[in-house]
């Protein structure tokens, strides 16, 4: 493994994830998935995207929805989900594994 990607994951599990979390990897099985293709399949506006710091990304009304945090991988969209479990929903898992294969794992306390 290359060391600049074994430090990234390093580095990410020891600040701290959250507690309760899911994260779900969206693996295409012919063309690539953009971050655009995703938003839709789980019912989001692909124009509502913003990057965002993660400091900002938390500054949301309480009736402004949730947090995802989308990432393109190559030709693969993961997304992680803090003190969420929606990517582990049979429907959403339904949604994201049309022409991909989709891997989830879900944790709480």
């Amino acid at each position: 493994m290359p060391s600049g990607v074994l430090a990234y994951y390093k580095d990410l599990a020891t600040t701290g994830l959250p507690v309760a979390m899911c994260c779900t990897v969206a693996q295409p099985l012919g063309v690539a998935l953009t971050l655009e293709d995703v938003a839709s399949r789980l019912g989001g506006d692909p124009d509502d995207l913003e990057v965002l710091d993660l400091s900002e990304a938390y500054e949301i009304g309480p009736n402004d929805g949730w947090v995802l945090h989308l990432d393109q991988v190559g030709p693969a969209v993961t997304n992680l989900e803090n003190n969420g479990f929606q990517g582990a929903r049979p429907e959403v898992l339904r949604a994201l594994s049309v022409d991909a294969k989709v891997h989830s794992a879900w944790r709480e306390e």
